[in-house]
């Protein structure tokens, strides 16, 4: 199991500290202060103070500055101004007298072993704040180098997390106004030291917190389910008005194929009569010819029988009734040609009417599609947003 791993992980990582026999356990360096350097920081212009890695005893004379370096070391490890009873911002802390900016830095160990990405950081750890009367104050935590690796907060608390350091505990770090509220307070600022000192206080607030966003949360997900139902109601709008959308594409596909047929029937009707009509003015001009050609012979006739004698009067009558005949019958086939070419003529302008009544059921259909190509795009575009 996950536990049993752990404690085997925990087992190795002992052993591996031991040298083995009855030698005494090595302790770790990792989080263990070094150095601390401070610039215009409340009573110090310039001071750097380096430690040993047991027990070390700060002394001086009252104002000396002795308070100055843990609140230094408070300030470096992310506390606000306020934790340190000394200002109630940060600018409170800069040097009286000193219009520029401040620095504290705080040197931290950072064991290969147990250390906190010793791969990146190296054997030691800087974190620096920058900050001046007014304005935001600056972080940047440095290598073993002096090389600025970040500027995030979110990698202060992660290596606080890593190396066990809770600068805001008590038992961590405690300052005079702690140590006297611990001593003289009431039996409530006691409780109050314990539950920081046990970090119970901590997981309280964290529990409130949880449960806070927890609340928020199961509000945010019953607005999201009434979304939720009012876009499945548009859902199902949407989708009857695309049923109906393409039973009318439909209808109108039909319609289009009607006037396709009805137009091709116009074209068909008026070839048909043309190619009739073309028919009977070819005859009638073939009669027209013959016609012509029985009156050519007639008068060649008359011409002939004109120069004989008087017996060939009753040949002459019988030829002028011939060519009266042939005279109508000419009359006749004009008249029937000209009938004929308004016939041709109508059958042309139907035919024309037709041509034009198919290009235009043909536009409409293109406009129909990109009509269609459009609102299926705006209803993408619907469903795309919501």
């Amino acid at each position: 199991s996950e536990e049993e791993e752990e404690d085997e992980d925990a087992m190795e990582k002992l052993q591996r500290r031991t040298r083995g026999g009855g030698e005494k356990e090595r302790s770790s360096a990792a989080g263990i202060i070094e150095e601390i350097h401070v610039e215009h920081f409340m009573c110090h212009k310039s001071m750097t103070i380096r430690f040993c890695r047991r027990v070390n005893f700060i002394t001086g004379a009252n104002g000396s500055g002795k308070s100055a370096i843990l609140a230094a070391l408070q300030i470096c490890l992310g506390a606000s101004a306020k934790v340190t009873h000394r200002g109630n911002k940060m600018g409170d802390l800069v040097r009286e007298g000193h219009d520029g900016t401040a620095l504290v830095r705080v040197t931290l160990l950072n064991d290969e072993e147990d250390g906190y990405k010793h791969e990146q950081y190296g054997g030691k750890i800087s974190i620096e704040r920058r900050f001046a009367r007014q304005g935001a104050a600056s972080l940047r935590i440095l290598d073993e180098h002096g090389r600025a690796v970040t500027k995030e907060k979110k990698e202060l608390r992660s290596l606080l997390d890593a190396l066990k350091i809770t600068v805001e505990n008590p038992v961590c770090v405690l300052d005079q106004e702690n140590s006297k509220n611990f001593i003289r307070g009431k039996p409530k600022d006691k409780y109050e030291f314990f539950l920081k000192a046990t970090e119970i206080k901590g997981v309280l607030q964290s529990i409130k917190r949880t449960s806070n966003n927890a609340s928020v949360m199961l509000m945010d997900a019953e607005k999201q389910k009434a979304k939720l139902r009012s876009y499945a109601v548009e859902l199902a709008e949407a989708k009857k008005e695309y049923e109906e959308l393409m039973k009318l594409r439909q209808t109108d596909e039909e319609i289009q194929r009607l006037k396709f047929v009805g137009a091709w029937v116009t074209v068909a009707g008026a070839e048909s009569a043309e190619a009739a009509a073309k028919d009977k003015f070819a005859a009638k001009e073939r009669e027209v010819e013959e016609a012509g050609a029985v009156l050519e012979a007639a008068k060649a006739e008359l011409a002939t029988v004109s120069s004989g004698d008087d017996d060939a009067e009753a040949s002459l009558t019988r030829l002028r009734g011939e060519l009266e005949t042939c005279l109508v019958s000419s009359r006749e086939a004009n008249a029937a040609i000209k009938e004929q070419q308004g016939h041709i003529r109508s059958a042309s302008q139907v035919l024309e009417a037709a041509k034009k009544a198919v290009e235009a059921a043909r536009r409409d259909v293109e406009m129909t599609k990109r009509a269609l190509a459009e609102l299926r795009a705006e209803n993408a575009k619907k469903q795309a947003s919501s």
